[in-house]
């Protein structure tokens, strides 16, 4: 079955064929400005917080606001907790002493840590290393990472085919060691660095539904880029998920569906990069090659887990078109949408049954 749409900016082929994905880019509205807000609609209840460096955004469903309220509270202070342990530009959070302690000795961190480690590590082994959580070095190379918080785009640069090289050796998930019963991990190589960005919004995002759960929250849903819905909107409707056009505004949408108690999560090439000659190079680094992956402009993937959708997005645009289309097509409880740098849209064969797809004319 194909389609044929047309956006003001550009023409889209979308073909629903086995193990193919439609980019899926979710439209979310989200207030700018201030540290935190909340807003009453009904029984719909919106907070919003500043963190993770975006707009962190939970809408609960309730009948009481005081039960809503004692929730989105839990949730932010969860959330923020684990940012704090798991962003390795974060001063003696879990993940800064692992990296600092690279070579020398092992580090007894969080439980969290642990899992999260332990999910990137066995998601590196799913996807044949697309996904891997010692990128750092690479991202490093290439100026992407921002530890001041300033513009990236000072720093960024095409590194030489020797630097590469020379970096490359340090990027392997199998070697990063961990002692669950110690609660422990070692990095056994200097300068070897964890990068747990692929994975720890998602996980950071999904630990936020199950608090949500055990307050009682049976409809709500979590916006942090990655995105988890748990139940439906407060009409009894599933929440609907827009499909947004690459490098345009997000309200312009190709398509959209419908969502109940999963997570989503994009990778786009439209969101960090810089241009050097003329040439476009974005912040989703290829593990094998140590440039950026090339073929796709997003990839979007669907689970009942939001840290699993968090990182097999990644991999899955790592990837490329083709790979990418049978890797989420093969692997359990994974759906997505897949956009290709020449403007084909690529769907897999459950949206449509599961997730009631629409092309949006």
């Amino acid at each position: 079955m194909t389609y044929t749409i047309q956006p003001e900016s550009r023409k889209y082929k979308i073909k629903k064929l086995p193990g193919m994905l439609i980019a899926i880019f979710i439209l979310i509205h989200l207030a700018v400005g201030g540290c935190s807000f909340f807003f009453d609609d009904g029984n719909t209840h919106t907070y919003q917080q500043f963190m993770m460096d975006t707009n962190v955004q939970v809408q609960i469903v309730a009948d009481s606001k005081e039960q809503a309220d004692r929730a989105s509270q839990k949730v932010f202070k969860a959330m923020e907790e684990l940012e704090q342990e798991l962003d390795r530009g974060v001063k003696n959070s879990d993940v800064w002493k692992i990296n600092q302690n690279a070579g020398h000795e092992p580090v007894q961190v969080n439980p969290e840590t642990v899992e999260v480690i332990e999910k990137g590590k066995e998601i590196g082994e799913e996807t044949g290393g697309a996904f891997d959580i010692t990128i750092a070095p690479l991202v490093d190379l290439w100026g992407f990472y921002d530890p001041e918080g300033d513009d990236f785009e000072e720093r960024a640069r095409v590194p030489s085919e020797g630097e590469i090289k020379e970096v490359l050796p340090l990027v392997d998930y199998t070697k990063v060691e961990l002692d669950r019963e110690n609660q422990e991990v070692y990095l056994p190589e200097s300068p070897m660095q964890l990068e747990l960005g692929g994975i720890a919004k998602g996980y950071v995002v999904e630990r936020g539904a199950e608090i949500l759960r055990e307050e009682g929250i049976d409809n709500a849903f979590i916006n942090a880029g990655d995105i988890r819905v748990i139940g439906n909107r407060e009409d009894g409707n599933p929440w609907k998920i827009g499909i947004r056009e690459p490098h345009s505004a997000p309200e312009d949408n190709l398509a959209r569906f419908k969502l109940s108690d999963a997570g989503v999560d994009t990778s786009g090439n439209y969101e960090r990069y810089f241009k050097e000659e003329g040439t476009r190079y974005h912040h989703i680094l290829d593990p094998e090659t140590g440039y950026p992956a090339r073929g796709l402009d997003s990839a979007t993937g669907i689970s009942s887990n939001t840290a699993r959708a968090d990182a097999l997005s990644t991999a899955s645009f790592i990837m490329g078109p083709r790979e990418g289309l049978d890797f989420i097509e093969d692997a359990p409880d994974l759906e997505g949408v897949l956009v290709t740098e020449e403007g084909e849209m690529l769907t897999s064969s459950g949206m449509e049954e599961k997730y009631q797809l629409e092309i949006l004319e």
